[in-house]
């Protein structure tokens, strides 16, 4: 699949249906009700999951055949893209804080979002499904399934996936974790207790540091482990869980408080919310994936 320009457009259209269908038209759904307040599964109703769930759905169903006919490889980045403008419009760690700088109601808001990803990770995989929906409607997973057995592929053996799989996980963790570390730094100050202590990313620097981290994850995942992009999309979601875990611990969160202003933390990874680790994530683990895709065909064919 050469990356000609009518493939560029495909991939463009579908990013655009992403972005309006879901990003905009849903956002009234984000329940954001101030502007500095945080995309959060608190703040939205149970009534508004479900419409984010159909939504997640159709979108991801309309972005197959905009893409058409290599909808089932580019309509599942619609609703990453649609999740990645809900995540740059909403406010962030340090703007949370700053509203609710107590103690208490941080360790509050910390143990509640440290799960979130794995929220924002159904709505992805919402989307995969809707692309699933519409190709089985049109009868091309049939065909793949049948080109498949044409070329005389050997199932991967399940003696050793399990392994496989858990490693492949751990490596994107590790590597997107360090290289956020790295590219999403702010103001950077020393810390007698800490060590260091680091300013709330900008947005962009964000958007920035979690897609490069994440590409590298998807390349990485699919060169070495041979792994599909849904892996390093779901160690996205793990990544938030650890990182809350590692770097807002009780008596962490306690020193912040009464020693830094409500902008610091121990490790940018906890001023990232996890709906921008998991769709920008998942866009660079699906660019990833398809760079590896990429590489191992020219060392193939040396072109």
């Amino acid at each position: 699949m050469e990356l000609n320009w009518p493939l560029r457009f495909r991939i463009a259209a579908a990013a655009a249906i992403g972005i309006v269908l879901f990003g905009i038209l849903g956002w009234r759904f984000a329940g954001q009700a101030e502007p500095y307040q945080v995309v959060s599964l608190k703040n939205i109703s149970v009534m508004s999951v479900a419409v984010i769930a159909a939504m997640s759905i159709l979108t991801g169903f309309v972005s197959f055949f905009i893409a058409w006919p290599y909808g089932k490889e580019i309509g599942v980045i619609a609703v990453p893209f649609g999740l990645a403008v809900w995540s740059i419009k909403s406010g962030s760690v340090a703007n949370y804080i700053q509203l609710h700088a107590g103690v208490e109601q941080r360790l509050a808001f910390f143990s509640y979002i440290k799960w979130e990803g794995f929220f924002w990770l159904a709505i992805v995989l919402l989307g995969f499904l809707g692309v699933q929906i519409a190709q089985s409607l049109c009868g091309k997973d049939k065909e793949d399934k049948k080109e498949v057995k044409k070329e005389g592929r050997k199932e991967t053996k399940r003696e050793g996936m399990y392994l496989n799989a858990a490693l492949g996980i751990l490596v994107c963790i590790l590597v997107s974790a360090v290289l956020i570390a790295i590219l999403a730094q702010e103001t950077k100050e020393y810390d007698a207790k800490l060590g260091a202590v680091t300013a709330q990313p900008a947005k962009g620097q964000i958007v920035f540091a979690v897609i490069v981290a994440f590409l590298a994850a998807g390349f990485a995942a699919k060169k070495i482990f041979d792994l599909h992009y849904i892996y390093p999309i779901f160690g996205a979601a793990l990544l938030t869980l650890f990182s809350f875990i590692l770097y807002a611990k009780g008596s962490i969160t306690a020193y912040l408080a009464e020693n830094w202003p409500s902008a610091f933390f121990t490790n940018s990874l906890v001023s990232i919310l996890p709906i921008q680790v998991v769709s920008l994530g998942a866009l660079g683990s699906i660019w990833g994936y398809w760079l590896a895709v990429r590489y191992n065909y020219w060392r193939k064919h040396r072109i």
